[in-house]
């Protein structure tokens, strides 16, 4: 069974526990990345949920068209995935500005996306 939002907290989840893993403490503010998904503040939690969906979203809609869930479209996908994310904080960072660091927050989201869609589309 597909449950849309269940897969969605588990991308969320998942996409923050991978993004801890690339960061040193000193790296953050509020050492956010010493703290388990589940125990982010609400509004940390819920931008990792809009990145999911967002995420999950792409990956869906590039299966039903038919297209291979490559790097040009992981690079495409996580430039929508910031620029929903500029939308949504009032920013205006194009994603060619950002580091190579800031960049693989968005396409982090993404590779978890394809990994769980494969990993359900395959039950």
């Amino acid at each position: 069974m597909f449950n849309k939002e269940k897969i969605i907290l588990e991308i969320a989840s998942l996409s923050h526990d991978k993004w801890r893993s690339t960061v040193s403490p000193e790296d953050v503010e509020d050492h956010i990345n010493n703290i388990d998904f589940d125990e982010l503040p609400d509004d940390w939690k819920n931008e990792n949920i809009s990145s999911a969906e967002i995420a999950l979203d792409q990956v869906l809609l590039q299966v039903k068209n038919g297209g291979e869930c490559d790097d040009n479209f992981m690079e495409s996908s996580a430039r929508i995935l910031h620029q929903k994310w500029l939308e949504r904080n009032n920013e205006n960072i194009p994603y060619e500005d950002l580091t190579e660091k800031d960049k693989e927050k968005d396409r982090i989201f993404i590779k978890i996306a394809i990994e769980i869609y494969g990993k359900y589309s395959s039950n």
